[in-house]
């Protein structure tokens, strides 16, 4: 249990959120620094927020995260945009959360959590005192409510072994372990759904009510089915609803198990095996491994190969309903799937109850998720007989048995949940080729080809935007939007000049973007309206824009710009100047917002 003393409140800011106001880092990248609150409109003076002097930002991630990216407006992404560190984008637009480290002096550290929302200005939510200087007393992953409003953080069992849930509009901090022994928790076992919180610990599951103050509660297990070992991760339905797991007698003996805001957990396998677990990055290349339906009636994980020349398998099972009997099924058995069709992974349920995965070889020696694969369907009928499908069907089998390689070589891959497709990267001899994997097709949609790599990729409220790079001197290189049900193929937006080998930036919640093109030299900055399609160049060139560039809901662009003196903060508005706000003999880092 923390001792509640520690657990420091967060204190009010001192300035009061303007209209117009922004917030910054102000330090060396991966230093010590400070947060400053700036005024878009270079009018009213600066201040510092006084939490977050002499601060360090510092890396985090969230629980759930897999190769397999859900683009989803109730999923939160990872940002790689802070030098030495990184930022969480919340869901639904409501932010980023960033983690920190204040020097107190005199050997102590203060380690904690602030958010930049929508009124732009950070404020810490949560921030407790270390133990040890240079250990961090929270767990290495945090979760996140899919309405962007929730944030639930663990702390190791050295620094009490806690679980906190926060309402990050409020600030509002409640131990749901406060009358509990410390406990040994993971951040992959962290949850926070609508309606629930859970936490996978050494020794059990907890749960507890979402908003409601009082200590997690255990999660039971049918008579003679509670495990003695826990994975300590956790994965969820699509819709919330559902949470899986992996436990059993050992790591090597193992079940999954599915549980939800209340009842019992449900092992989904009549026999134990040696599964895998969840597949959670960065340790598994092409997880998640582990997946429930909607309904909590069907749970899908992988096997672990039993020697060098096994191959990982895919097994389906189901809990009694109404009308479908319980049944535990080998989907990649001998005689369906090809011997050397030995990897499977990114299993996802589409809403319907049907389970989409890719089968293949494993990775090459360059980097990507699979080899030689192909994408699949795997559904229940009425009567329970599964159906198989492929759904690009490379390899010439487009239902089973499945006795061919495939010829995709997947090098990312993403979920697109509003037209339940995935949205792939394939390599090529010639080059990569970015491809749609939908369900209604037996067949590969080229989206876009000729392309090297993806610049920036972003949700905006009715179009997935993209930008891809190509070769030198192609004719690849530009932004992109994709409706997201996916009816037309890929607009140009704004054809980018030849020889960009970068393309990076931000989509604010209005659907407005900030676009930093590079040629690896020198930068070029831009703001496109991805609803109307119209592009504006910012009037300088050769410009040296910092990591992080921002565009608000209005629409307008905050970023810094570098030079031999230091920084200089500019906000811009398109067709119009932009404002110097402030200059100052220091690296500045804009702190993205919602």
């Amino acid at each position: 249990m923390q001792p509640l003393h520690r657990l420091v409140a967060p204190l009010l800011l001192a300035g009061t959120a303007a209209a117009g106001s922004f917030s910054v880092f102000v330090g060396p990248p991966g230093g010590t620094g400070l947060v400053r609150v700036l005024d878009e409109n270079a009018v009213l003076p600066p201040y510092d927020v006084a939490e977050l002097a002499n601060v360090r930002l510092v890396a985090l991630d969230f629980s759930s995260r897999a190769a397999l990216e859900p683009l989803s407006a109730c999923a939160p992404r990872l940002r790689r945009d802070v030098p030495g560190a990184a930022r969480l984008a919340l869901p639904q637009g409501k932010g980023s959360l960033y983690h920190f480290v204040r020097d107190e002096g005199d050997h102590e550290e203060t380690w904690g959590f602030f958010v930049v929302d929508a009124t732009r200005v950070a404020r810490v939510v949560i921030e407790l005192r270390a133990e040890t200087t240079g250990v961090d007393p929270f767990v290495e992953r945090v979760a996140v409510a899919s309405d962007g409003e929730g944030l639930l953080v663990a702390t190791t069992r050295s620094a009490g072994g806690d679980l906190f849930e926060v309402d990050l509009p409020s600030a509002r901090v409640r131990n749901h372990t406060a009358n509990l022994a410390p406990l040994d928790l993971r951040g992959r076992g962290l949850a926070l759904l609508p309606a629930f919180g859970a936490a996978v610990h050494k020794d059990g599951v907890l749960r507890f009510v979402r908003g409601v103050d009082g200590d997690a509660q255990p999660v039971g297990f049918v008579m003679g089915e509670y495990p003695v070992w826990f994975e300590r991760a956790l994965v969820a339905s699509c819709n919330g609803e559902w949470l899986a797991t992996v436990a059993g007698e050992s790591p090597q003996i193992t079940y999954p198990y599915v549980f939800d805001a209340q009842g019992l957990a449900r092992r989904m396998a009549h026999l134990p095996a040696d599964l895998e677990g969840a597949g959670l990055a960065p340790d598994a290349p092409n997880g998640p491994w582990l997946a429930v339906s909607n309904d909590g009636l069907q749970c899908a994980w992988r096997m672990r190969p039993w020697g060098p020349w096994d191959d990982a398998e895919l097994f389906l099972g189901s809990r009694p309903s109404a009308s479908v009997a319980g049944v535990e099924e080998h989907v990649t058995r001998d005689g369906v799937f090809a011997p050397y069709l030995d990897e499977v992974g990114v299993f996802v349920f589409t809403p319907t109850g049907r389970l989409v995965f890719v089968a293949g070889d494993p990775p090459g020696t360059e980097p990507s998720l699979f080899g030689s694969a192909d994408a699949y369907g795997a559904e229940r009928d009425s009567s329970g007989v599964l159906g198989l499908r492929n759904l690009t069907a490379t390899s010439g089998n487009a239902y089973p048995p499945f006795l061919q390689y495939g010829t995709l070589e997947f090098t990312r891959i993403t979920w697109l949940e509003a037209a339940e497709a995935y949205i792939a990267l394939d390599r090529e001899p010639s080059g990569e080729r970015v491809l749609a994997v939908e369900q209604s097709a037996s067949s590969v949609r080229e989206l876009v080809t000729g392309v090297s790599s993806l610049g920036l990729f972003e949700l905006a409220p009715q179009h997935l935007v993209f930008a891809t790079l190509g070769p030198a001197g192609s004719n690849v290189p530009a932004l992109l939007r994709l409706p997201l049900d996916l009816s037309i193929d890929p607009e140009v937006l704004l054809a980018l000049p030849p020889g960009v080998r970068g393309a990076r930036g931000s989509l604010g919640a209005g659907g407005q973007c900030a676009l930093v093109t590079s040629d690896g030299t020198v930068d070029a900055l831009w703001h496109v309206d991805v609803t109307t399609g119209a592009t504006t160049g910012f009037a300088q060139h050769a410009l040296d824009v910092g990591p992080l560039v921002d565009v608000t809901r209005t629409g307008v662009v905050l970023a810094t710009l570098g030079s031999a003196a230091g920084s200089t903060t500019t906000s811009w508005v398109p067709g119009q100047q932009p404002i110097r706000v402030e200059s100052v003999a220091a690296s500045v880092l804009v702190l993205g917002g919602p």
